[in-house]
């Protein structure tokens, strides 16, 4: 018997279900709960806090949020985790691309910590820095000014 959960899956999760029938775990928990394939496999977990601002704010719809990612997990792994999340425009608005003299140039507009997560001198691993739990990572431009 079909658990209420399974009948309430649309045909396009119905398909993914049946691919995923040699999971260790039931595969409705990938459109039921975001993580929860994660949750799942019992991984240790960090949570990570997610501030947006002008640009990203206006896709988002929310100043900020908490995500949750497997321990050991990349700036550009949480980065690629929002963007599936929140879709392409988020992508353009967290990835920037530039004319500059030496051509198109892709800048990421990622702070964590409050520090350019592309700036070599904070974080020499770039967008490879590995996050711990507790880190906060920004989106936009943090603008101050007195």
């Amino acid at each position: 018997m079909k658990g209420k959960r399974e009948q309430n899956l649309s045909s396009s999760q119905k398909k993914v279900n049946k691919i995923f029938t040699n999971f260790p775990f039931p595969p409705f928990v990938i459109y039921q709960r975001g993580v929860g394939i994660f949750n799942q496999l019992k991984e240790p977990m960090i949570k990570i806090k997610c501030r947006y601002y002008n640009l990203t704010l206006d896709v988002t719809k929310k100043i900020d949020e908490e995500i949750v990612l497997p321990d050991g997990s990349t700036v550009k792994q949480a980065v690629d985790f929002l963007i599936k999340k929140y879709g392409y425009k988020f992508q353009q608005r967290a990835i920037l691309t530039m004319d500059s003299m030496q051509g198109t140039v892709q800048r990421a507009n990622v702070y964590l910590n409050n520090h350019p997560a592309d700036y070599e001198y904070d974080y020499p691993d770039k967008l490879e820095t590995k996050l711990k739990n507790g880190d906060t990572i920004s989106f936009g431009s943090l603008i101050g000014g007195g």
